[in-house]
């Protein structure tokens, strides 16, 4: 058993770090969006592609800089989305909303570690109820 469960967490320790995050702020009329990957290496020079949402034309398209950042200065207000991606198959697609967006909006790592534990937990908590309904109560 704990062989197996040495090997899950190793599984997700290797898993986690390529994860893909980003935080948006607004300077001036400009839209910057910071690309990054958990353990803060940066999403250099990758591909991208800006939509406005429900339109099929591209607003802009281009890599991003040595510091993983997209920078674009919409024409209207409302929801865009920036489609970003790697040759190796890393990459996302984000909603913004432009009228939104007030102060530098960051994600978190722990909001991430929250929700592996609460999957975990979830999981665990599923088989408890499965054992208990299935082999009964334990009795002394």
């Amino acid at each position: 058993m704990k062989k197996y469960l040495l090997i899950f967490f190793i599984i997700i320790f290797k898993i986690y770090p390529h994860d893909l995050e980003h935080a948006t702020k607004k300077e001036g009329n400009c839209i910057v969006v910071e690309l990054y990957f958990s353990d803060n290496t940066k999403f250099s020079y990758e591909e991208y592609e800006i939509y406005y949402e429900n339109e099929d034309a591209i607003f802009q398209t281009g890599r991003t800089d040595a510091l993983g950042r997209v920078v674009f200065c919409p024409d209207r207000a409302g929801s865009w989305m920036v489609k970003v991606f790697s040759q190796d198959g890393h990459g996302a697609i984000l909603k913004i909303q432009t009228d939104q967006i007030s102060e530098p909006s960051k994600n978190h790592f722990f909001g991430k570690v929250n929700q592996i534990l609460l999957g975990i937990l979830l999981i665990l908590s599923i088989f408890g109820v499965i054992r208990y309904f299935y082999f009964g109560r334990i009795k002394k």
